[in-house]
């Protein structure tokens, strides 16, 4: 049990459900969602977004100074433009946009890190999004 340090856990609607990383005295953040983030299927060319949601519960803000895709995410994968260090104030919500553009028809994947840049420990989530080639006359990949 963690007592008297922040942890960093990866939840879903607040609830904790993964073992805590020690960052920062005083805080927890939550980042939901606390599974890998899964884009479903659309079609090639089109666009669509998830949302992180992060929070810092505790006693003090939480700063985080680096958030990116692994060397080998798939380019298919944006991530918002966001300025670093990026300040989660405690009891606050800051949502970070992940875009999924595919190009071709495929399962693309990749990874997400978020680390508050001091220790040597990163937090991660798996990306992955699913693109269809539809017929010349429909929007659906049914």
């Amino acid at each position: 049990m963690v007592h008297g340090w922040a942890a960093l856990f990866l939840a879903a609607c607040g609830d904790p459900g993964l073992e805590p990383w020690n960052i920062k005295e005083g805080s927890v953040l939550v980042v939901s969602p606390s599974g890998d983030v899964t884009f479903a299927e659309i079609p090639i060319g089109s666009v669509t977004t998830r949302v992180l949601a992060l929070q810092a519960d505790g006693d003090s803000d939480i700063e985080i100074r680096e958030l990116a895709f692994s060397e080998d995410t798939a380019p298919e994968f944006v991530l918002e433009d966001v300025s670093l260090p990026l300040r989660v104030a405690v009891n606050d919500i800051v949502s970070v946009e992940v875009y999924f553009e595919p190009e071709s028809a495929g399962t693309f994947n990749g990874t997400i890190s978020i680390s508050d840049g001091e220790s040597d420990r990163a937090l991660t989530r798996r990306l992955i999004g699913f693109a269809c080639d539809p017929a010349p006359t429909s929007d659906d990949c049914e």
